[in-house]
């Protein structure tokens, strides 16, 4: 294997072709399964000394390997993967060490020609497990090389591409847990190549890449795995034409808006090797959007949400009409997110907010608590960056059904508090200092602010005189000086509005 990575090593393939010759392995010879039991080491040695003389150009031979009689490698790895899976996974393994050695050009048969025989496994063979690991090695070789990608591209044809797209979902949608996985992952370079190089078949990949996005969603859900989860963000880092789509056409928008959503939750990952490539792919996208170095260089992923957070803002924000659907979106998926509606299949503000409160409330009184599932991501961070998400769209952005929700929520939410205030003391450890009782509190004084940047007069003068009357309590009460804190700053930053807003009425005057 080190021979192919050295320039300098034609001096000694005549000595290789004469030690595989002496075993008879060479381009005249064939390799099959083995009928006799007990010889694994040696069937398993023999299929990597064969893959390895497959991969290296001889000149001298290119009559034979053109002939009809000459075994591909793609011959030989269809013949093991029907009659002995085992070895078939070993001669994969034995290309995937290959790939990964970046062999010198001018002593093998060029690789792109090598993956097209490894697709032809993924769309022929029938094990599950040599299914896997041919979408692993092939997933692997066009994300370590963009070269290799595009070579491998030009040789498959467009039949091809999409007989591929359909077996890869039925993988991720069917498969195995190591099959979905290795699909997942492999499914976005045809995504994307299909995407970027076959506008005739823009229809179909928008619809395939909805069905992948939904799958992503489904995917990066803290309850799984880690390999499914880093699966998903492995698929979303091998997109590169894709990310550079103009937001101009509404499914052009809807796509990126959808790609940024599926970003930010994989950059809230309890895992910190997830977190870092989904920065990574941040970055990329930002790049392909056209933004400074200097603004989307590579950071951390803290960093990376706020800098996605400002992308969608400004990407969304306008008065078009194709802008204001994707805004729409936006803003009720940043309300999902303030509010906590999480949940499968819950209707936003549809729980009253005093359930919402008794449920936080409750303590775990197990003799084994269970741990948070996922303790990187904090609640409170979250829904103050939301609200910013929220403050910077316009209030056309949502209907005015979801605007009076928002406002009733709200509502509701300081006069629970109030009452729960004016009957119990709080203290350092009181009732307010509870963790999810805090990140609760917060989104109703972020949803406050929201509604007072959004709503009519009326509307914000009820929510100022809410708050008043919660920050009188809270003082006296020894509520948790953070929730005083943000209070404060948004009846500030109302009064200051109106002194404003004042004062340009008297300048007219």
């Amino acid at each position: 294997m080190s021979m192919l990575h050295q320039a300098n090593a034609v001096s000694v393939l005549d000595s290789w072709a004469n030690l595989a010759g002496s075993v008879s392995i060479g381009p005249e010879f064939d390799i099959g399964p083995s009928e006799h039991h007990g010889d694994d080491i040696f069937r398993s040695s023999l299929a990597q000394v064969f893959i390895i003389d497959r991969v290296i150009m001889r000149e001298t031979s290119l009559g034979i390997m053109v002939s009809d009689e000459y075994q591909s490698i793609g011959d030989a790895l269809m013949l093991l993967a029907a009659q002995d899976p085992d070895t078939c996974l070993t001669a994969l393994r034995t290309l995937d060490t290959i790939m990964k050695s970046m062999p010198f050009e001018g002593l093998t048969i060029p690789l792109s020609l090598v993956l097209c025989h490894i697709h032809r496994v993924i769309l022929e063979a029938t094990d599950a497990e040599v299914i896997s690991a041919a979408q692993s090695v092939l997933a692997s070789a066009l994300t370590n090389n963009q070269h290799l990608r595009h070579n491998f591209f030009s040789l498959t044809t467009q039949d091809q591409i999409i007989v591929t797209l359909a077996k890869l979902e039925s993988q991720c949608l069917g498969g195995p847990p190591s099959n979905m996985q290795s699909g997942l992952h492999l499914v976005a370079f045809f995504l994307d190549h299909t995407y970027a190089s076959l506008p005739e078949q823009r229809r179909y990949v928008l619809s395939a890449m909805a069905r992948w996005i939904r799958l992503l969603r489904r995917t990066i859900i803290d309850t799984n795995p880690f390999d499914t989860r880093f699966a998903a963000v492995q698929s979303l880092y091998a997109l590169h034409s894709t990310l550079a789509a103009r937001p101009i056409s509404k499914a052009a928008r809807a796509l990126l808006l959808s790609l940024s959503l599926v970003l930010y939750d994989l950059l809230n990952d309890d895992d910190d090797e997830i977190r870092d490539l989904a920065a990574r792919t941040t970055g990329n996208l930002l790049r392909a959007q056209g933004y400074t170095t200097s603004v989307c260089k590579d950071t951390v992923p803290i960093l990376s949400s706020y800098r996605l957070a400002l992308f969608t803002c400004h990407t969304f924000h306008s008065t078009s009409l194709s802008a204001s659907a994707s805004g729409g979106v936006l803003a009720t998926q940043a309300l999902h997110r303030l509010a906590n509606a999480t949940t499968t299949g819950e209707t936003l503000f549809s729980t009253p907010f005093v359930e919402t409160f008794a449920r936080e409330r409750q303590e775990d009184t197990a003799l084994f608590a269970q741990e948070k599932q996922n303790l990187y991501k904090d609640d409170v961070l979250d829904v103050l960056l939301w609200s910013r998400v929220l403050l910077h769209l316009p209030a056309s952005s949502v209907s005015l059904t979801l605007k009076s929700e928002l406002a009733k929520w709200v509502a509701d939410g300081l006069a629970v508090l109030t009452e729960t205030a004016n009957k119990e003391d709080d203290g350092a450890l009181g009732w307010s200092s509870k963790a999810e009782v805090f990140a609760l509190g917060m989104r109703v004084f972020c949803g406050a602010e929201v509604v007072m940047g959004w709503g009519d007069a009326k509307t914000k003068g009820d929510v100022i005189m809410a708050l008043g009357k919660f920050l009188h309590v809270a003082k006296s009460k020894g509520i948790h000086g953070l929730w005083v804190e943000r209070m404060e700053k948004v009846v500030e930053k109302e009064v200051l509005w109106a002194l404003g807003k004042i004062k340009e009425s008297l300048d007219e005057i």
